[in-house]
């Protein structure tokens, strides 16, 4: 991985490093506050405010920093506007604060004591400024009307932060991007905070005083690695559930590098626009078209951040453009079946979907990173895992839906993320050919409690209709859907003695009853865990207006095949 990133850093180099160490400016950054200076011995800065866009971002100098620190790492700091706090019994301003933090960054150079000795004067200025005013401001400094970019000196401090000061003559270590002799200096921690040597992809039990002889860096790799991960995070880094942030780093030349992004991006604003493009659960399927276009293999990297710390939970390496192609053509092939047109796309929003917010504490945090993870390798999981966390959901969407076409729509979500799997082949020992419901019917038990299903959806929409009762009394024989063999084979009789009572044992109902009590004569005595028949068997629920037609329900209706919920 950070070799992949240095070579993008590489291939994207500008012509003034500096540029690689600055980070973006969110979109809500509006305004910014200048400490004004004539110049160094200038007795009474003041401030001037002025619109974000009057140049170019990187004029800032602006390194973005979480968590608590000491000193601004850049001369310019975000203000926050919020309202006063306690600290250690004393009534705080966080805005000043963050003066201070800024302040301290001049430490040492010719506006230091000028800034010193102005901070309370200048404090009482920023804190006469409306907090809402205040709120996502830059707070930076100018010095004889120029910003921190075109100021020599701040420049160099802020390249001496950022890149420390190890002694350039000591060259006892070796880079480990690029194998040049290098003073012993682990900075990679500085590039990327996930950096830590019990993660994937580095090196565990080293201790710490080691650390230098294993990932010391160049300058010139220190640059081009702090430039691969400013591009990545503008043009490849998405948002995905369970507040995660994925990187996907194209694996190619230096020669290619710049020119992939490129045509990824403006595939990307030619089919929809950015903003669609970078909610990863909404464009999946779009995004993985157009990376399988590039004929380019891909690392996934899938980060939780914390504050000030990132922690890589799920590492991909080398995703072919063949598997991007088929989880694409997969996909659309599922929603091309109704119903599932008119569900999500199967891919990690169902997933999360599915298993829950994932989080330390949550028991589906590991299962649901180890489906992701088998959706991009081909890897396997077990059928069991899935339709333990399915059944977990859909459970509780028997009861907590405010409708009850919430819960069929919940059925055809679970269906079509089932069906998903098995055509990618990640489901174990089971496979699809074709994107139908109907292979997952690949067994005579199957069959016969999916149909037995169909019959319960059938008899559950009649109760609905009813005009003396409005509810579902059948439901209460579904034993809240944690049905063994035996509760599945008394459940028919009583299917076909409701028909028979609402004189609604028509044709299709025959049909169906047929269907499902030959498959069950067919299957014998089968083995399935309780989860597993339980979601086949809701599986026909869901679709029982796929098999079951009924000219007209009890509102004068047309009831046919499934259609888009309203």
């Amino acid at each position: 991985m950070l070799q992949k990133l240095a070579t993008i850093g590489k291939a994207c180099r500008e012509q003034d490093p500096i540029t690689s160490y600055v980070s973006q400016l969110s979109d809500n950054v509006t305004k910014w506050y200048a400490i004004d200076l004539a110049g160094p011995n200038d007795p009474a800065p003041r401030f001037s405010v002025g619109d974000r866009y009057i140049d170019q971002p990187r004029m800032f100098l602006y390194k973005h920093k979480k968590g608590n620190f000491k000193t601004s790492p850049g001369p310019s700091i975000l203000l926050s506007g919020n309202p006063p706090k306690k600290k250690k019994g004393i009534i705080v301003e966080d805005d000043e604060e963050r003066l201070d933090k800024l302040i301290r960054f001049f430490e040492g150079t010719p506006l230091e004591q000028a800034l010193v000795r102005s901070r309370d004067a200048l404090a009482e200025q920023l804190l006469a400024t409306p907090k809402e005013e205040r709120k996502m401001s830059l707070l930076t400094v100018r010095l004889d009307g120029k910003f921190p970019y075109d100021v020599p000196f701040i420049r160099d401090t802020f390249l001496r932060n950022i890149e420390g000061s190890s002694d350039q003559k000591d060259a006892s270590a070796v880079c480990c991007i690029c194998n040049a002799r290098c003073p012993p200096d682990p900075k990679i921690d500085k590039v990327l905070k996930c950096a830590t040597l019990d993660k994937l992809g580095f090196v565990p039990d080293m201790s710490k005083k080691n650390l230098w002889r294993a990932y010391s860096l160049c300058p010139e790799c220190f640059t081009d690695l702090s430039r691969g991960r400013q591009v990545i995070e503008k043009s490849l880094s998405f948002s995905i559930p369970g507040k995660l942030t994925l990187w996907i780093i194209p694996e190619v030349g230096e020669e290619r590098a710049k020119k992939v992004i490129e045509n990824i991006l403006a595939r990307a604003v030619e089919e929809k626009d950015l903003a669609f493009f970078k909610n990863f659960a909404q464009a999946e399927r779009l995004i993985q078209r157009i990376l399988a276009e590039q004929q380019a293999h891909y690392d996934f990297v899938f980060i939780q951040k914390s504050q000030n710390a990132e922690k890589i939970v799920l590492q991909v390496t080398e995703v072919s453009p063949t598997r991007l192609s088929l989880l694409a053509r997969s996909a659309a092939a599922v929603q091309e079946e109704k119903p599932f047109t008119w569900t999500f796309a199967p891919g990690i929003g169902t997933l999360f979907w599915l298993f829950g917010k994932p989080g330390k504490k949550f028991k589906g945090y590991k299962p649901f990173l180890e489906a992701v993870g088998a959706v991009y390798t081909g890897d396997r999981i077990d059928s069991s895992v899935f339709h333990g966390y399915t059944m977990q959901r859909l459970r509780g969407e028997l009861y907590e839906s405010k409708s009850w076409d919430d819960f069929r729509q919940s059925i055809w979500k679970s269906g079509a993320m089932y069906l998903y799997l098995m055509l990618i082949g990640v489901i174990r020992g089971e496979t699809a050919m074709e994107p139908s419901h109907t292979s997952i019917l690949n067994e005579e038990w199957k069959k016969a409690l999916f149909f037995e299903g169909v019959m319960t959806g059938a008899l559950l929409e009649h109760q609905r209709g009813r005009k003396e009762s409005g509810n579902m009394p059948f439901l209460k024989k579904l034993r809240g859907l944690r049905m063994e063999q035996k509760d599945f084979l008394g459940l028919m009789p009583e299917l076909v003695l409701k028909f028979h009572q609402y004189q609604e044992y028509d044709d299709d109902v025959a049909s169906l009853h047929e269907k499902a009590s030959q498959a069950f004569l067919n299957a014998g005595d089968w083995r399935a865990s309780i989860d597993e028949m339980n979601f086949v068997f809701t599986l026909g629920m869901g679709l029982y207006r796929t098999y079951y037609f009924k000219k007209e329900d009890s509102n004068g209706n047309e009831n046919g095949n499934d259609q888009k919920p309203q």
